[in-house]
């Protein structure tokens, strides 16, 4: 470094004057030739990508400023899969590959990737960011099984937990078993072994309780109050942690938020609410739902009210909405009238 000093200073320096030499654009002292020399660059990890410097450091900057106080472990990621960012400061960082090679392939809104025996939850809506850089396509959460065990309160041994992300990003249970080098019966087994832990009593059940119960957690987490939807931000700000709401959206509509309170695993009942029709509404109205094992899914009724570009009804809504309490709640619904 010593070396380094001292040509730095022979370059920034006119030997006959001593005055400052303005250095061309573009040109970069030894020093910093030394240091990086020693570091990858951006331009050496984004060039197959074919990403600007300016581009990079513009991603930089926006991460720090939209997650850099986040509690979950995040890394942006461009459409190919590249990763955008580099974090210095936690030794989690190292967890996010250079490359997810299945990114650019995954499902748009929410979905899960599994990469080396790690989980991660994708999310592309970048219209909640709107100052995100062009590169950025994917925003990437690592899902860890000791995070899993504290916000969901399951406690999964590794290989629990490895089936699991397996799963969830979509293999089957005959090629989640192939993929782990484990029989097809240990596996099953083993996913029997988890959905008792959870509480459900089938695959489909605990996929989808696991991937709803992450989904509100993480988007509760990654959306700031300031960047939420304001209803959502009302709905959180009045009931906390008793209300777990989800936006969804349906066919080529607006996204339609659904409240949840209650037994998350009860009975499910679904309201179309006009307005929030106080009515509904009573003290203590959580705990009698929770002490009835009833689960109370609020939908807004002014949404079928939606016509699509060409001004004809949307016919479809009511049957993408049956896909969607069906996924919810994958048995029957008391309909609340």
């Amino acid at each position: 470094m010593t070396q380094a000093g001292r040509a730095t200073g022979q370059s920034g320096h006119d030997d006959k004057g001593g005055g400052t030499m303005n250095m061309a654009r573009g040109q970069r002292s030894q020093l910093t030739e030394t240091v990086q020399s020693g570091l990858p660059t951006w331009t050496e990890r984004a060039g197959a990508a074919l990403i600007l410097e300016e581009d990079l450091h513009a991603c930089d900057r926006f991460f720090y400023r939209a997650f850099g106080d986040c509690g979950l472990d995040v890394s942006l990621y461009s459409e190919t899969g590249l990763r955008l960012v580099e974090r210095l400061a936690t030794a989690a960082d190292a967890t996010f590959p250079e490359q997810i090679a299945d990114l650019g392939t995954a499902r748009a809104g929410v979905s899960f990737l599994s990469e080396g025996g790690q989980l991660f939850y994708i999310f592309d809506r970048l219209d909640r960011w709107p100052m995100a850089p062009e590169p950025v396509a994917w925003i990437v959460v690592q899902i860890t099984r000791d995070w899993l065990a504290t916000q969901l309160d399951v406690d999964l041994t590794a290989s629990e937990f490895v089936l699991l992300a397996l799963l969830l990003a979509g293999r089957d249970l005959r090629a989640a078993a192939a993929e782990v080098g484990a029989s097809y019966d240990t596996k099953r087994k083993q996913v029997q072994s988890v959905t008792e832990k959870v509480g459900v009593n089938s695959q489909a059940a605990l996929l989808r309780e696991v991937s709803l119960q992450v989904s509100a957690l993480v988007l509760d987490e990654l959306l700031r109050p300031e960047e939420r939807n304001p209803e959502v931000s009302l709905a959180v700000d009045l009931y906390g942690r008793d209300i777990v709401v989800h936006s969804i959206t349906v066919g080529q509509a607006q996204e339609v938020p659904v409240w949840e309170f209650g037994a998350r695993r009860g009975e499910p009942i679904l309201y179309f609410h006009s307005m929030l029709a106080p009515i509904v509404f009573r003290p203590g109205m959580i705990d009698i739902l929770k002490e009835r094992n009833l689960r109370l899914l609020m939908m807004p009724r002014h949404f079928f009210g939606a016509r699509s570009r060409t001004g004809s009804p949307q016919m479809n809504v009511l049957s993408a909405l049956s896909d969607v309490v069906d996924y919810l709640c994958g048995e029957p619904v008391i309909c609340l009238g």
